[in-house]
């Protein structure tokens, strides 16, 4: 089905059993104190080499304890000491059917916290998004440096690993002295392309006299930092050219700066796929002819298959995706591609304000992944009669965890259609990944034999159906806010415009609140040919972002801050109050005046209150039941939805 997929690549003289690559991605699980391999990062990478997919390469593993390690958590590779412990890792991948590769890296000005070093004196953002000072490196400090590269690769080759991977994008250090932007360095290190490119090139000669001509080298690169005065895809190209020939048997193409992390973990604003015209014009431009591999945002098969078919690259790297699903590529290779659980994109969960709240990075799809509620999902030897009432994103967790242990499930939706929430929340083209969930819940509930019902559940349904567990998901009811002329016909709520009931062309919409969920209102209705009028309370535009990125994801405040200015048919206006919806538009005060905007349709955030009546109906009836989602607290993050139906599911 996915012939190129799963057809057996080579890394050099590593022979890989298919172009799937699980790239290195940040755990923040090894030992906090010695940098140590933990038994819960075993396990994780077990269950991705299971999962089918040809080659893992290990999360960055920090070359040395001075100034390389810029995250808690991070793996260590700077001493012998460590290699015990990276040995047991490589052997679990290997065991499993995985090929054995591992990412070496120095965080440069990226670090979290001092020491912090790089090219030149300069003000990074680190790569929790805070400001710090950076100083420049002495020639002393930058041969240590490449020695380090080198004897860490070393041990890498010692500890099993068939493939070292040297970080070289993303503002780290080797991607810091290629950047016009971080290098203003006038010596042997810096000013010409020539110049600013020596210090990587001298980090994978040092890693290559180390550990042998025949031993893998990839090197990631940005293929442009988007941003000023960064490097440009123009000059990646002759840096790819420079590595090849210098040794490398892999070019792994990303993108993104110190300033533009953003750009790595994709958000869901940019379309899927999209860093693969730089792997791309790398490749074809560049004349490359060591494999090259892609990444960013390539969240199904059907993509990975199509790259590879037309040789845009020659492996594909899903990272995100194994993180949502480790069954990934057998799923796919066995041709059960519904059933593989998507990566929406959210950036929540893998770097937003869930990973504020809980101090570790999880996926808001896999609630088995980094958190309390892991563990395998065995068949019950008891079957339950069990009830979920409410087909939102909590219910249908809930439900498929307990058909998955052998329960029998009768599911409760008062709507025609399965999905709460998401129903709306898919429909933008741009939310294609919201929709592949929605579509995979759907047909689990099938595959499950879930027994579905369409009509609204009551206490005593509840009871005549004498049910040995109930888990209520009933969501939350929306209400009008209090502001004049709201019951006008021009005026509805942003889950009404999601579902295509905004009229005319000119609609603006008042972003008083979750102003994420107005922005993809305003994006859809550029889909449909509208015209879309963003009006926010806050004063200017890095307050604007702040709060989204509080309230969501910085990732996605900082993608939306790029890709909105550069959407036609929208525009935003701050500081204004809306105080009146009229006929004909909406009454704002803008610094104490009043003024008109005109509107077709006028779109506001909804009061919302959680849907808890059913719960308390089947309190009243001696019934337990266990609440998850908006019934328990009104319009919080899907993730904490899906997280607890799961958790509620599992206990039966």
């Amino acid at each position: 089905m996915f012939d190129h997929i799963f057809r057996p690549g080579k890394i050099g003289n590593l022979e890989i059993k298919n172009r799937l690559v699980k790239p290195a991605q940040h755990l923040g699980t090894a030992n906090y104190k010695t940098g140590f391999i933990t038994e819960k990062q075993l396990n994780y990478y077990r269950n991705w080499a299971k999962g089918g997919v040809g080659l893992v390469i290990v999360e960055m593993a920090a070359i040395d304890y001075v100034g390389a390690a810029e995250l808690p958590g991070m793996i260590m590779i700077g001493s012998d000491e460590t290699i015990p412990g990276l040995t047991g890792l490589a052997k679990v991948l290997k065991e499993n059917g995985a090929s054995a590769g591992i990412q070496v890296c120095h965080g440069g000005g990226c670090k979290l916290g001092q020491p912090s070093f790089g090219p030149s004196k300069f003000p990074y953002l680190n790569i929790m998004g805070m400001k710090q000072d950076c100083e420049e490196m002495t020639e002393a400090q930058i041969e240590e440096v490449i020695q380090n590269y080198g004897q860490a690769a070393l041990r890498a080759k010692k500890a099993g690993f068939e493939m070292v991977e040297i970080h070289m994008a993303h503002g780290y250090l080797p991607d810091a002295f290629y950047s016009p932007k971080y290098n203003l360095r006038t010596d042997q290190w810096g000013g010409s392309l020539e110049k600013r490119m020596r210090f990587p090139i001298e980090v994978l000669k040092s890693v290559k006299k180390n550990v042998g001509s025949d031993f893998p080298v990839s090197c990631r690169i940005s293929g442009t930092e988007w941003e000023e005065g960064g490097i440009t895809l123009a000059e990646s190209i002759p840096f790819a050219q420079a590595l090849e020939k210098a040794g490398a048997e892999a070019i792994n193409v990303s993108s993104a700066g110190a300033f533009t992390h953003y750009r790595i973990i994709i958000p869901i604003y940019y379309p899927r796929g999209t860093n693969v015209f730089l792997a791309e014009e790398i490749k074809r431009s560049g004349g490359i002819k060591v494999p090259v591999i892609c990444n960013g945002g390539i969240t199904v098969p059907e993509l990975a298959e199509e790259i590879l078919a037309t040789g845009k690259a020659d492996f594909v790297a899903i990272g995100r995706p194994l993180w949502a699903d480790p069954e990934w590529p057998n799923k796919a290779r066995e041709g059960r591609v519904n059933e593989i659980r998507p990566c929406v994109r959210q950036n929540i969960s893998c770097g937003g304000a869930a990973v504020m709240k809980s101090g570790v990075f999880t996926c808001s799809v896999n609630p088995e992944f980094q958190t309390k509620y892991e563990g395998t999902l065995d068949k019950t030897t008891s079957p339950k009669n069990v009830a979920v009432i409410g087909a939102g994103p909590g219910g249908l967790q809930a439900a498929w965890v307990a058909a998955t242990k052998g329960h029998k499930v009768t599911l409760y939706e008062k709507r025609d259609v399965l999905g709460g929430n998401l129903v709306e929340d898919a429909v933008p083209a741009f939310r294609v990944d919201k929709a592949r969930l929605l579509s995979h819940f759907r047909h689990e509930m099938k595959r499950l034999g879930v027994n579905v019902r369409h009509e609204e559940a009551t206490a005593d349904t509840i009871q005549k159906g004498k049910y040995d567990a109930v888990v209520v998901a009933t969501g939350s009811k929306r209400s009008k806010p209090k502001i004049k002329g709201i019951d006008k016909p021009i005026a509805i709520d942003f889950v009404e415009a999601l579902q295509g009931k905004m009229k005319g062309n000119n609609i603006v919409i008042l972003a008083t609140d979750y102003e994420i969920r107005c922005v993809d209102v305003a994006f859809y209705a550029n889909e449909l040919n509208k015209r879309a009028t963003l009006l926010f309370t806050q004063e200017n535009v890095t307050q604007l972002a702040t709060d989204m990125g509080a309230a969501e994801s910085g990732m996605q405040s900082q993608a939306i801050m790029d890709v909105l200015p550069k959407t036609p048919n929208i525009s935003m206006q701050l500081g204004v109050e809306p105080v009146e919806i009229t006929d004909r538009g909406v009454v704002v005060v803008r610094k104490g005046k009043k003024e008109t905007i005109p509107a077709d349709t006028v779109v506001y955030v909804p009061e919302f209150v959680s849907n808890d009546e059913i719960a308390n109906a089947l309190e009243k009836k001696g019934v337990k039941a266990a609440k998850v989602g908006d019934c328990v607290e009104p319009m919080r993050l899907m993730c904490y939805a899906i997280h607890e139906g799961h958790a509620a599911a599992k206990k039966l």
